[in-house]
């Protein structure tokens, strides 16, 4: 009997791009050297628009199984988007071009930071920076939202989300476990009913 093959985490890309290697490291590096206040925006942006890895719906779709998972949800990303191109190497090459170029400028950056510390226009260019991080989170929220297909119950568990963090001061591991499985029972009982409409 032949073996199934396993299916892939995420679904395939509507077109098929021809990622090498090089262009992993390139394109993760440039991820980590350019995510400023947070890689979230540069990330999607990179692999969506520039690149077209990923639609926006499997871009999503990816992301939010790195959100499930344990650990930093670009790395998991990079893991995911190599392993499913190249394999093992193909995940160690995306991380390693996320995290080591990053680390040494930190490093440089972290050695001038003694001497930078007291000066009060340092610190307002680093709090100007927090605040134009937190608008390219929201921004790219929301432009990830207007392309998806998003339903009801979609919305729903969205809107339940942020009342649990806002509202309740939920942590992230708590939300977790109280929204997957809402979400997964709701999705498995709409498709079940929608299954059966005639």
């Amino acid at each position: 009997m032949a073996r199934t093959p396993a299916t892939p985490p995420f679904p395939a890309p509507t077109r098929t791009p021809d990622i090498t290697l090089a262009s992993l490291f390139r394109g993760f590096a440039k991820i980590g050297l350019l995510g400023f206040g947070g890689v979230g925006p540069i990330t999607r942006h990179v692999i969506v628009r520039e690149q077209q890895w990923l639609s926006e719906k499997d871009y999503a779709t990816l992301l939010g199984i790195g959100k499930v998972l344990p650990g930093a949800n670009t790395v998991n990303v990079a893991v995911m988007l190599g392993d499913r191109y190249h394999g093992f190497k193909g995940s160690a090459v995306a991380v390693f071009g996320l995290l080591v170029p990053p680390i040494l400028i930190l490093i440089v950056l972290a050695l001038l930071y003694q001497f930078l510390d007291q000066n009060p226009y340092f610190n307002a260019a680093l709090q100007g920076s927090a605040c134009a991080a937190a608008g390219m989170v929201i921004g790219t929220g929301l432009k990830m939202a207007s392309k998806i297909d998003l339903r009801a119950h979609h919305m729903m568990a969205g809107i339940a989300t942020i009342a649990l963090v806002v509202l309740l001061k939920f942590s992230l591991l708590q939300v977790v476990g109280v929204m997957m499985p809402l979400a997964i029972v709701a999705n498995f009982v709409i498709a079940r009913r929608q299954g059966h409409q005639p």
